[in-house]
């Protein structure tokens, strides 16, 4: 049995839902100092956004809370991840405090999921186009370039099930596609939450395999 997602990418990857906070003029002086982040939405506290993020690895936790509520949709809701623009008002995009929000967009977001073999066939079908990947607290996040497609797709980040109980668990970003396309490349964020490893006490690092048609590196360790 496949333990996986099937995603459709045009409505539940980056700019699956786009609200642009402000409009910008080009050479706005405004937006020189924006930054960027994946987060997690808190939600719309005492009438102003709110969002959490690390930096990177263990990093002390960031909360950006924004001048104004952002509207709530089926894909924007609490808990749920995305890709924000913003000005600090401090200066230090790192640094917790009020914020210009420009833009937020939803992003694909879903937890590990454990495969056996037969969830594992497949997994590497499809190529990814792998321009950076990270860990944030809880979250591993990927920053790729994929086909462009409005079909059906296998995207998940799988753990195999014989190494789950091992210090090094393996998993694998699963990209399958369907059939076949000769289109453009898009560039896609996607974060997986893997805390369901980090709260073991006895792992020390996940190996994540990706196909990855962009450099000849298939294997990337975080340790955790």
């Amino acid at each position: 049995m496949r333990h996986s997602l099937l995603l459709f990418l045009l409505s539940l990857l980056l700019a699956a839902t786009t609200v642009s906070c402000r409009d910008n003029e080009p050479g706005d002086p405004n937006t020189l100092d924006a930054a960027w982040a994946i987060a997690t939405f808190t939600g719309n506290i005492d009438g102003r956004a709110t969002f959490e993020f690390r930096k990177d690895g263990d990093s002390p936790l960031i909360t950006l809370t924004a001048q104004s509520a952002v509207q709530l949709n089926d894909n924007l809701q609490p808990d749920t991840r995305v890709y924000i623009s913003y000005v600090p008002q401090s200066g230090d995009p790192y640094l917790s405090g009020t914020i210009r929000l420009l833009s937020v967009s939803t992003i694909t977001s879903s937890a590990l999921s454990l495969a056996d073999a037969d969830g594992l066939a497949g997994w590497d079908s499809t190529p990814v186009y792998l321009l950076t990947a990270w860990r944030s607290g809880q979250y591993l996040n990927i920053y790729c370039r994929l086909p462009y497609d409005n079909s059906p797709r296998r995207f998940a980040l799988l753990a195999d099930e014989s190494t789950i109980s091992t210090s090094r668990p393996q998993l694998y970003l699963c990209h399958e596609m369907q059939r076949d396309v000769n289109t453009f490349m898009r560039a896609y964020y996607a974060s997986f939450d893997i805390s369901s490893i980090m709260n073991r006490d006895d792992v020390e690092a996940v190996d994540v395999h990706i196909n990855n048609s962009n450099l000849p590196v298939t294997l990337y360790t975080f340790p955790l």
